[in-house]
């Protein structure tokens, strides 16, 4: 007797820390894309199933409270998008040493700088090799959903440990397939 066996890997779990207008097209976008998707919010008029459908779960309660209890058997990817540098940098105190393949926070050049000036000197560089920020690649992105694709793309990027660069740049020619013209 023969058997065949075909193993589905769970899916990527990304957990989205805040509910704020680049969430909603990311999570959208994220669940699109196969991935099992977790929003926490402190605010009940954000965090609720009204506002994110797309979302598998959607949980309202202080963030640490819910960081504090974090199962990352599942190797999760945070997504930090809250409303405030304080929230981040509570957030990160508590989820810096967690073995997650990557943490990314929302926020302009300024605020990043100042959530990791105030983490240095608590913790060893090496606790920041996993944390993306500012987060996304690098597409000149301006409206949230540009910004949710930036993302997604980069937590790709990482999953699938590659460069990010656009094929044509990673080849560095083009490529003509004779066959395929002739049809």
């Amino acid at each position: 007797m023969e058997y065949f066996v075909d193993v589905y890997p769970p899916p990527l779990h990304v957990i989205v820390a805040g509910a704020g207008h680049v969430a909603k097209p990311l999570v959208e976008m994220g669940k699109k894309l196969g991935f099992y998707i977790t929003v926490i919010c402190d605010r009940p008029q954000y965090a609720n199933v009204d506002q994110f459908p797309w979302a598998d779960e959607v949980i309202c309660r202080p963030y640490m409270d819910y960081f504090r209890s974090l199962d990352i058997t599942d190797k999760p990817y945070i997504l930090l998008l809250t409303r405030g540098h304080q929230y981040d940098v509570a957030i990160l105190r508590e989820i810096l040493h967690l073995s997650v393949p990557y943490i990314g926070m929302i926020g302009s050049r300024r605020r990043i700088s100042g959530v990791f000036s105030q983490l240095h000197e608590a913790y060893p560089d090496s606790e920041f090799e996993h944390v993306y920020a500012p987060i996304g690649l690098d597409i000149g992105a301006q409206t949230p959903e540009e910004i949710a694709v930036s993302v997604l793309a980069e937590i790709l990027r990482v999953k699938n440990h590659k460069s990010g660069k656009s094929l044509k740049e990673e080849i560095g020619h083009f490529i003509v397939d004779r066959q395929v013209e002739d049809e």
